[in-house]
């Protein structure tokens, strides 16, 4: 047989993303199919859609004895699948009325990483009841209506990276440093920052994420600056090198050292941007033990989680708490799924439309009620905007067309020579969300003005051409936001309680 040479590579592609997966199959009593039935559709499932190889555990195993069972197949992540079963009333020609089975799945997706069996993902769908016709004849297939829901609960939990999950993805990482961390630890300095970043990829195994140092620099900040947030606002108006998805991360000898102070006494970043300070916790005293390394450690986990637009966790204990001082290891559901799709849109080098659904679908999840973070958490982690009509509006969420408002209008700022065709597709979109939905307009509308404006069927035409000159319509002259570079979103100053966005 020959193959074509694309075909080959393709079918090589298929071969190497397969892994296998460990699956646990809970189904609540009384249901309509066999437990062979049941694992068949599962197998289906996991092997078509999410194209992995099933290697199906008993439902009785404990966590431990499935971590077991997963190390002797090769495998690092269990979807633990749940299978419940309701009933629909079916009102039949002649009058008669059926009873039809729905179910309802639940998938958890969860990676082994050395604290054992950690969640990294949750789906749960429900699906019309099945039934099929042939002639006059009504036959009802609880398994179609099952393998329609798990499709749906599945594409829940995975990503288009959804196959690597045993991999973590890289996070690029700049490294810099001032004059006073460096006097402060000699020839040492390169392996001290080595230590800190080391210890926090190793907070952020959980996550599936590891930072990737890919660069150093030196960093002429000045003495005098007054405190952390003035430090990183020095730090990113400095020149970038190295990829633009890479976090920069500054560290600085100048600055408070506490030895029981949480993340936000020890650095400072941008929510979301691509800045990070840490300040030197060792100061002027040699204790003996390594504190310092720890609490900068943990800081820098923290912060990192910041920069991809991660916000604060009102649980005590865990890495992004607010309320916390000392050392913590724990990282939360929330701030695990926000994380990974940050980094995922930001490295996995997808299209710039499908990096957006994937952080609006995580912010509409995990950013409930909070329209303005939803905002910039996806704003701010997407590499580029699509180019003005490739996502047509008010065929994505609103958020999105938000978010399009938003970077058309920056991008308006920044090119004048494409201000009115930006200007005019910014229009367009915020009147998707105008009319979509006028609630999260009103909510924006003081971020974003021209949510508030309702674009004109000419502006719309004149946008899908191409053409459009803006000073023809009543536009609200365009903010001037800031860029990713100078960390797009949320600024926190100091340590704040309650106020605003200052965390």
């Amino acid at each position: 047989m020959k193959l074509f040479p694309a075909l080959l590579l393709l079918l090589q592609a298929a071969v190497a993303h397969a892994a296998t997966v460990g699956v646990r199959v809970h189904e609540s009593e009384g249901g309509p199919l066999t437990e062979a039935v049941v694992q068949a559709v599962a197998w289906h499932a996991v092997s078509q859609d999410a194209e992995h190889d099933p290697a199906f555990l008993s439902p009785t195993l404990s966590d431990r004895d499935a971590v077991q069972a997963l190390r002797e197949a090769g495998a690092s992540q269990l979807l633990d699948i749940s299978i419940r079963w309701a009933s629909e009333a079916k009102v039949l020609e002649g009058g008669k009325v059926v009873m039809l089975p729905l179910p309802v799945v639940e998938i958890v997706d969860r990676s082994l990483s050395g604290q054992g069996l950690v969640i990294v993902g949750r789906g749960e769908a429900a699906a019309e009841a099945g039934v099929m016709v042939d002639g006059d004849r009504l036959y009802v297939a609880p398994e179609l209506a099952l393998q329609h829901a798990m499709g749906r609960a599945i594409d829940h939990v995975r990503s288009p990276a959804w196959g690597a999950v045993a991999k973590p993805r890289r996070l690029p990482v700049v490294v810099v440093a001032d004059a006073a961390w460096k006097a402060r630890h000699g020839a040492t300095w390169r392996a001290e920052i080595a230590a800190r970043v080391d210890l926090a990829s190793r907070l952020l195994a959980p996550v599936g994420i590891a930072l990737d140092v890919v660069g150093e620099g030196d960093w002429h900040a000045p003495i005098g600056l007054p405190s952390v947030s003035a430090r990183l606002r020095h730090l990113a108006d400095q020149p970038r090198v190295g990829p633009e998805e890479a976090v920069r991360v500054g560290f600085t000898g100048v600055g408070p050292v506490s030895r029981l102070g949480g993340p936000e006494q020890v650095g400072r970043a941008f929510e979301p941007g691509r800045d990070v300070v840490i300040v030197d916790q060792r100061g002027l005293r040699d204790d003996g033990d390594r504190w310092d390394v720890s609490n900068e450690a943990v800081a820098l986990a923290h912060e990192v989680l910041h920069a991809l637009g991660v916000p604060h966790e009102e649980e005590v204990g865990t890495l992004m708490s607010s309320h916390h001082a000392g050392l913590v290891h724990l990282v939360s559901d929330r701030s695990r799924s926000l994380a990974r799709a940050a980094v995922q849109a930001r490295t996995a080098h997808w299209d710039a439309a499908s990096a957006m659904l994937v952080l609006a679908d995580a912010a509409d999840r995990w950013l409930v009620g909070e329209p303005t973070r939803q905002l910039t958490y996806i704003v701010g982690n997407l590499p580029d905007a699509p180019v003005p009509g490739t996502i047509a509006p008010g065929s994505v969420p609103p958020i999105v067309d938000a978010a399009l408002t938003r970077m058309y209008l920056d991008l308006a700022v920044a090119s004048p020579e494409s201000a009115a065709s930006h200007t005019a597709a910014a229009l367009v979109h915020a009147g998707a969300v105008r009319t979509g939905a006028p609630w999260l307009a009103d909510e924006l509308g003081d971020h974003l003005p021209p949510l508030r404006l309702s674009p004109s069927p000419a502006l719309a035409s004149a946008s899908d051409a191409g053409t459009c000159d803006p000073m023809d319509h009543a536009v609200p002259e365009a903010p001037v936001l800031p860029t990713m570079n100078g960390g797009t979103g949320l600024v926190r100053d100091v340590p704040a309680k309650g106020a605003g966005r200052a965390d």
